[in-house]
């Protein structure tokens, strides 16, 4: 480097890129020209799968919606920020699960995919009668055979969630409870999703009860008996949040290369080397915050090992679709929405006029609906073609009688990484090879948690990682 002053990429403009961008330049000095922080998109926008949209005349999110109220990233960046006023909260909690015999009520209680009593899973009326019954032997059956006493950081004792929940309570509750919750939420079978990285919560109990239902009662008593919201988000979409985040950085200096795909990355001694089509760029860190496949692509020649366990990591792609309707007094909208048990091309239904008090309008109400990955040949459809067949669905569900005035469709391709058995520790295997390469870190999606605040967190901590590094370079 030609310049005493540091200088740290980042590859990658989602939430997890620009949050790792302004931890760099607000907590390690770019306003007092220490350090020169530079980002690198290839898209022609920032906020990776953020994406809040004009809409009937709203600002209408066709990503994640809103965060959890207590999580720590987020809140900690919306205090940075200085948005934290500015929150929103659903007017709405009540969710609706859709299954052969209809719409059910699903009991706040069941919010984590497990049902913590017998009695409220009866009167919900979501399963059989053979199905409950099936899902009280949880109370009178030995411990699960899966369980060997280990924690979330066992990850050699690693299982499926689905192994766990069927084995204790049925196939009925895994399909019509725990597949719509968890396996919607993180886009894979719940036979194939990591019970460690996905449910934590789950792995610790079984050490401390042989019956499922009474081991999550803890988890779920204060959250069924607490009438606060759980979620925030912003009058003008999650959106608003990317726009002050990108407000922030470039006020603080940072440069932020639109339509700039890294193709390269190379060390010689402690100078890395980030190479587009355009030019080359020196850096003294780099810190990554690029899908799974992009980073793999990246670290093919630095840390091989690394490489391959990253290009194992499998993504999945979900269609958003937003629709709009004219108020009749048929349609009574009473939640924030519904999830799908069973099969069906629609995997789950937000009620956007519902769920916010600030969609909600006397002329037209707001629906915003998803498409599995399972229907991917769907997504080459054209955007009239998709509403057409979501409305179809929507109508067996909700009744509608009359088509939407509006539709808009967006396409997330290869979006959501899938965190199948064995993935913490695949990881762990690859963060161990990355670490030893020096001041570099990986941070995501495709690692610890899917959420945005979990992202922004990963971010935090891999900026920590890389200074650390480069404090201790200087030392010497």
């Amino acid at each position: 480097m030609k310049t005493s002053r540091l200088r740290v990429v980042v590859v990658g403009g989602g939430i997890t890129g620009l949050s790792a961008a302004w931890h760099l330049c607000s907590q390690y000095g770019n306003d007092t020209k220490d350090i020169e922080v530079m980002l690198f998109e290839k898209d022609i926008r920032v906020g990776g799968k953020i994406l809040t949209k004009d809409f009937m005349g709203a600002k209408v999110d066709f990503g994640p919606d809103s965060l959890l109220i207590r999580s720590i990233g987020g809140n900690r960046l919306f205090e940075e920020l200085g948005v934290t006023d500015k929150s929103v909260f659903p007017a709405a909690n009540k969710i609706w699960i859709w299954t052969a015999d209809g719409l059910k009520a699903l009991p706040r209680e069941f919010i984590l995919g497990i049902p913590p009593k017998l009695s409220p899973l009866v009167r919900s009326g979501i399963l059989t009668v053979s199905g409950a019954i099936r899902a009280g032997l949880d109370l009178v059956l030995p411990g699960w055979i899966g369980d060997r006493g280990g924690s979330d950081d066992n990850y050699h004792h690693d299982a499926s969630v689905g192994s766990l929940v069927r084995s204790r309570l049925g196939n009925q509750v895994a399909d019509k409870l725990t597949t719509p919750l968890l396996g919607g939420i993180h886009a894979g079978s719940i036979d194939d999703l990591s019970l460690c990285a996905v449910a934590p919560f789950l792995k610790k109990t079984t050490g401390f009860s042989k019956s499922l239902m009474r081991a999550v009662r803890p988890l779920t008593a204060s959250y069924s008996s607490n009438s606060k919201p759980v979620f925030q988000s912003f009058e003008d979409g999650m959106g608003y949040m990317v726009d002050k985040l990108l407000a922030k950085l470039i006020g603080c200096g940072v440069t932020i290369n639109y339509e700039s795909e890294v193709k390269e990355l190379h060390r010689k001694g402690d100078v890395w080397r980030v190479s587009t089509l355009e030019k080359d760029y020196e850096a003294d860190g780099t810190v990554l915050a690029t899908p799974a496949y992009s980073t793999a692509a990246l670290l093919g020649d630095l840390a091989p090992d690394a490489a391959g366990l990253l290009k194992s990591i499998k993504y999945e792609g979900v269609g958003v679709v937003g629709l709009s309707y004219a108020n009749t007094k048929n349609i009574k909208l009473d939640g924030t929405g519904f999830l799908v048990a069973g099969t069906h091309l629609v995997t789950g239904c937000t009620w956007l006029s519902s769920k916010w008090s600030h969609l909600s309008n006397p002329d037209h109400f707001l629906l915003r609906a998803f498409i599995g990955d399972k229907n991917r040949e769907i997504y080459d459809s054209t955007d009239d073609e998709i509403i057409a067949l979501v409305h179809e669905e929507l109508s067996k569900a909700m009744g509608l009688d009359q088509p939407p005035s509006a539709g808009m469709v967006v396409r997330w391709v290869n979006a959501l990484p899938k965190y199948q058995v064995g993935h913490l520790e695949r990881v762990k295997k690859i963060q161990d090879e990355v670490s030893s390469l020096g001041t570099i870190a990986l941070c995501g999606a495709a690692y610890k948690g899917l959420s945005v605040p979990a992202c922004i967190t990963q971010s935090y901590d891999a900026v920590a990682q890389v200074m650390e590094k480069l404090s201790e370079r200087k030392s010497h």
